[in-house]
């Protein structure tokens, strides 16, 4: 894949003819004129926007032009939230799990993106990196790593595409992600257990989540994910068991999927996150404590008697076309 830099205007112009739309590009040999096919709306917002810079991607027989063009975000207040949806990524069972909570802990649903196929083509494309590895056609190592890279970016953006959707419902969304900085280095297993966790793309999922979260009103976050698995997220507890991907709580008896545990304490980090921009957490940060504030008794009763309770669960398959399948 070839491509070539232009700059608006200086070597590149962009005009309009009724009912198409054209490119002017400027060569050593003079001036090609390039009609640009696609969609009406999104080819009227990209020429009015008056872009800088453009990019000419030549791709096997096909020619794109890519254009970049800024966007004015609303501006948005953690002050004024009024649900928040706690974030958890995975490398097992699970790609993405989430938990939307009002600011009593009420929960108002869940969502679920399953991590089965995403991990067998993953193991696919390991398997044939290490047999052309063996074979000595190191040639074709670069095109199994683009096709992998292809993979995971379309897998990344039709998860966070569908969760951004299920958030549209609830109104006022924080979304609470959890900052995994350094969890490479803190972490060392088995060699398997190594390659899944050095090469699973948590940054560029949570860089997804941002930019569509932010063009859609939402205010995002990143916040501690310290420990956020291992406390309870009923009574706020530390004494607790975890086998797999369950969870259990020995002080009040509450259990619930391990990942869903963790999603409902970012949402209560969420929470305190939101008072204290508002002035009102007192010395309880969003960065030191999980579930529900430790002796508060009204979030403690609020939080037991509605975790428990009618959940919306939502559970997103990946399609079949995504790209690179």
């Amino acid at each position: 894949m070839t491509a070539i830099r232009l700059n608006i205007p200086r070597s590149c112009r962009l005009f309009e003819r009724p009912g198409q739309h054209w490119v002017e590009v400027s060569t050593p040999e003079g001036c090609i004129a390039l009609r640009v096919a696609g969609r009406i709306e999104a080819l009227e917002r990209v020429w009015r926007s008056k872009p800088t810079h453009a990019e000419i991607v030549f791709k096997r027989d096909e020619v794109f032009f890519h254009v970049g063009v800024a966007v004015c975000l609303p501006k948005v207040s953690p002050k004024d939230r009024r649900t928040f949806i706690g974030i958890d990524f995975n490398v097992l069972n699970h790609l993405i799990v989430a938990r939307a909570t009002d600011a009593a802990g009420r929960a108002l649903g869940c969502f679920f993106f399953p991590a089965g196929r995403f991990n067998w083509k993953r193991k696919h494309f390991a398997v044939s990196r290490r047999e052309l590895q063996q074979a000595g056609a190191h040639c074709k190592l670069k095109g199994i790593r683009k096709r992998e890279q292809n993979f995971v970016d379309a897998f990344l953006h039709q998860a966070t595409t569908l969760l951004v959707r299920w958030g549209r419902h609830f109104p006022r969304p924080f979304l609470a992600i959890e900052d995994l900085s350094g969890i490479r280095a803190n972490v060392k297993a088995s060699r398997n257990w190594n390659r899944k966790l050095h090469s699973w793309p948590f940054r560029s999922g949570q860089a997804m989540l941002q930019y569509k979260g932010l063009s859609e009103g939402f205010f995002v976050k990143q916040l501690r994910g310290a420990f956020s698995s291992r406390y309870c997220s009923r009574c706020g507890g530390r004494n607790t068991r975890r086998s797999g991907a369950s969870f259990a709580c020995l002080e009040c008896g509450y259990g619930l999927n391990v990942h869903l545990n963790g999603a409902a304490n970012m949402a209560w980090r969420a929470v305190r996150y939101t008072l204290a921009a508002a002035g009102r957490a007192g010395d309880k940060t969003a960065e030191r404590q999980s579930g529900p504030y430790a002796g508060d008794r009204d979030a403690t009763l609020a939080a037991q008697s509605s975790l428990g309770g009618h959940l919306d669960y939502v559970f997103c398959k990946p399609l079949t076309s995504v790209r690179g399948s």
